[in-house]
């Protein structure tokens, strides 16, 4: 019984490192953005659109990932590029703002890009977004208003990454301070995610 037990605690252990070494390691972002019309988006994410000041044209995209559905009104206002991300049901999630890396902390910089250099042996940054997680009213007020109080901050960086004699794309997540949260080599199925 006793022996029984120790083989069972190793195996549940066994099963949790397993879990989370595979979790902290890079997966593969395979996913599919194609431009939709207005009318195939939800009336809330319309409405919620319709609602702040963007005076640019709104591209809406539908995206297909191993994570499941999700749908981004994308447009530049004021010298920015802004992308709102709902899920299928018009719920907002986030925002993200495409900014030059001179817009990061210089502490916050310093540690993304030596994670990125302890991994790589050479890297390029391609696109830097800062994103936000919040309510929707912090979202409207955000948009409007540019305050970025009580929310939560963080950044994703494509980049272009040379690591065992290969180059690929890559999307990494870093959390408000540079600390690495997410890893993924991006393959892209689409065309239309180019023209943002």
């Amino acid at each position: 019984m006793h022996r029984n037990s120790f083989t069972n605690c190793y195996i549940v252990f066994f099963i949790l490192f397993f879990s989370l070494n595979t979790y902290s390691q890079e997966k593969e972002k395979l996913e599919r953005e194609y431009r939709i019309s207005a009318k195939s988006v939800p009336e809330k994410a319309r409405k919620l659109i319709a609602s702040l000041p963007f005076d640019k044209k709104i591209k809406w995209f539908k995206e297909e990932s191993f994570y499941g559905n999700t749908i981004e009104a994308k447009t530049k206002f004021k010298k920015h590029k802004y992308s709102i991300e709902f899920d299928t049901l018009g719920n907002v999630q986030d925002i993200e703002v495409v900014i030059p890396e001179t817009i990061i902390p210089k502490t916050t910089l310093e540690n993304i890009r030596n994670s990125i250099k302890k991994e790589f042996k050479w890297f390029k940054f391609v696109k830097i977004q800062e994103q936000f997680i919040g309510t929707q009213e912090q979202i409207v007020n955000y948009i409007k208003t540019r305050n970025q109080q009580n929310f939560i901050v963080k950044f994703e960086i494509e980049f272009k990454g040379k690591k065992g004699g290969e180059k690929h794309l890559y999307l990494y997540t870093f959390s408000e301070n540079g600390s690495i949260e997410q890893r993924e080599r991006v393959v892209f199925e689409n065309i239309d995610h180019l023209e943002h």
